[in-house]
């Protein structure tokens, strides 16, 4: 059976439709008519089927996940109350990745829950999977790749799954996600930039990055998603000789060491928190708050152990920083 339209961009028309009316229900502003509409939207048919439906939600997510090329998740979030929300994207998981890549978000709700901006754990297949988020990064990447060859879609998703498959797929996580709410909570850039780079150093395969690596790849951490530590690194990598890139991840990893012991003070420093307010750990205050670290930014207060602990892990990322970044000019030097 041919099908009139395209079901992804129906199926992402009816979810804004969604979405509109869901503001309006949170507004307390929707009226009979608005209800009315959102019963159509929700028992449209979709994919040409008619038993398929925002009301079938676990048969139309399946049905998306096959739709094309089978290139596209639905995933689907109730609400405490009123409707729920949605997100539909484009993603890229091939066996042999260290992450499923999202490489274009269509969708995503205004109240999807979201704990990261680098991984979201999905439902796919069966079974919950961290993918890589890069659909933030796609705009920027267009950007970037239209000022240097105009290119096109195509070359915008070959870009980033290089991306996510190589570089930002060492130097990512999703164990990193505590400490970049840390960082998050308490404004601590250095840290998050520093921990990125030792990953990178310990988890790579550097010496098939240094014999792939594209000049426009170094300045893409320079211009499109500024990262002054591994753009320093990329910058000199393909000028390292097999042995100085085989020493990095020994350097790295003392220096993780290191900015660990920082981070586990700052985690173990107390502030007042809580009513009525007493000595809390920061640790207890993150963790139970990770889904809302926005809403509590300006309620934690800095305490006299809090700014001390924070001095020193920002000291202990500048050095980590600065420890593998002199350690390549070193060995650069002696070439």
């Amino acid at each position: 059976m041919r099908m009139n339209k395209n079901p992804i961009a129906e199926l992402q028309s009816i979810l804004e439709g969604v979405d509109k009316i869901t503001l309006k229900i949170r507004e307390k502003s929707a009226g009979a008519k608005d209800m009315d509409k959102l019963r159509n939207l929700f028992t449209k048919p979709l994919f040409d089927n008619p038993a398929l439906s925002l009301q079938t939600p676990e048969d139309l997510c399946a049905a998306v996940r096959d739709a094309e090329n089978g290139d596209h998740l639905l995933q689907v979030r109730k609400a405490a109350e009123g409707p729920p929300s949605y997100f539909l994207g484009r993603v890229y998981s091939p066996i042999g990745l260290p992450y499923p890549l999202i490489l274009e978000g269509i969708h995503r709700s205004p109240h999807f829950p979201t704990l990261d901006d680098s991984f979201e754990k999905l439902f796919d297949r069966g079974r919950e999977k961290w993918f890589m988020r890069l659909d933030d990064l796609r705009r920027p990447t267009r950007n970037f790749l239209q000022i240097i060859d105009g290119a096109g879609s195509h070359d915008v998703d070959d870009f980033l799954i290089r991306l996510g498959s190589s570089i930002l797929g060492a130097a990512r996580h999703e164990d990193q996600i505590p400490a970049k709410k840390a960082a998050a909570l308490l404004g601590l850039p250095e840290f998050t930039q520093a921990m990125e780079l030792l990953y990178f150093c310990l988890s790579a395969d550097l010496a098939a990055i240094r014999n792939n690596l594209e000049t426009k790849t170094v300045d893409f951490f320079e211009n499109a998603l500024p990262h002054a530590p591994l753009h320093g690194l990329l910058a000199r990598l393909p000028s390292m000789s097999g042995k100085a890139v085989d020493a990095l991840p020994h350097q790295a990893l003392a220096q993780y060491h290191r900015l660990a012991a920082a981070f586990r003070d700052l985690l173990d420093a107390h502030t007042e928190w809580g009513r009525p307010p007493s000595p809390t750990p920061v640790y207890k205050i993150l963790y139970a708050n990770l889904w809302r670290i926005d809403l509590i930014k300006k309620q934690i207060k800095e305490s006299d152990e809090i700014a001390r602990a924070r001095e020193k892990l920002i000291t202990s990322s500048n050095t980590a920083v600065d420890e593998i970044l002199k350690s390549v000019l070193r060995k650069l030097n002696t070439i």
